[in-house]
C-alpha cells in the first residue's frame, strides 16, 4: 500500500534503512524484546521460519525477498545489543558466522 501511494519514500524507509518507524525496525523491535524473555524459544522458532524461506529461495531464486526477509529475521534474533558504534552483544544460541559464510558472502 505504502508502495502504492508514494514508491521513493518506500523505498526511502524499507530499504535504504531509515528507521524511522519502518515494518522492519518494528518488528525487529517485537523480537528483540521475544529474545530478552524467550530467547531460546523464539531463536527456535524463527530458525525454523529462515530454513524455509532459505529453502524457498533455493528452488526459485526469482523470489529474492524470501531470502532478504530471512536475514533480516536472522539480524532480529542474533543482534542482543548495539549502539552507534555496532553491535556489542550476540545472542548465543545463533552461529552467525556460518549464516553469513554460507548466506550472505555467496551474494556479494
Amino acid at each position: 500500500e505504502k508502495f502504492e501511494d508514494d514508491p521513493q519514500e518506500f523505498i526511502m524507509t524499507e530499504i535504504e534503512g531509515s528507521d524511522s518507524d519502518s515494518r522492519r525496525k518494528c518488528s525487529r523491535d517485537l523480537l528483540r524484546a521475544m529474545c530478552r524473555q524467550f530467547e531460546q524459544q523464539t531463536t527456535t522458532i524463527c530458525m525454523e521460519h529462515i530454513s524455509s524461506m532459505l529453502a524457498e529461495f533455493s528452488s526459485d531464486n526469482s523470489k529474492w525477498s524470501a531470502k532478504d526477509t530471512a536475514i533480516h529475521l536472522m539480524l532480529g534474533i542474533a543482534i542482543r545489543l548495539e549502539s552507534y558504534q555496532g553491535v556489542s552483544e550476540l545472542n548465543a544460541n545463533v552461529n552467525v558466522m556460518d549464516f553469513f559464510t554460507s548466506q550472505v558472502f555467496p551474494e556479494l
